[in-house]
């Protein structure tokens, strides 16, 4: 099986960090994707692993930053309070 694939890259800032969102294009070829553009994003920093599909990469894209900002809510949650001790 031969795939061809394009890459586009998003720079995407979420709270201090800036994240680089590697979006795949299939161009051609028959892989069973979900959608034409996809972006796979490993397990860690309070994100499982997945893999979102989309019908052009702005979508992917923008579910890509929902996801990672809803996992930043969360571990900016979990952390302590920054306050000074009474």
């Amino acid at each position: 099986m031969c795939i061809v694939l394009k890459e586009h890259r998003y720079l995407v800032q979420i709270g201090a960090e800036t994240l680089v969102l590697r979006i795949q294009e299939l161009v051609d070829g028959t892989a069973g994707w979900g959608g034409r553009f996809r972006l796979q994003i490993p397990a860690g920093g309070g994100v499982d692993a997945q893999t979102i599909y989309g019908s052009t990469s702005e979508e992917v894209a923008r579910l890509a930053v929902e996801t990672f900002k809803r996992a930043y809510l969360k571990s900016d949650r979990s952390s302590p309070s920054k306050g000074t001790p009474n």
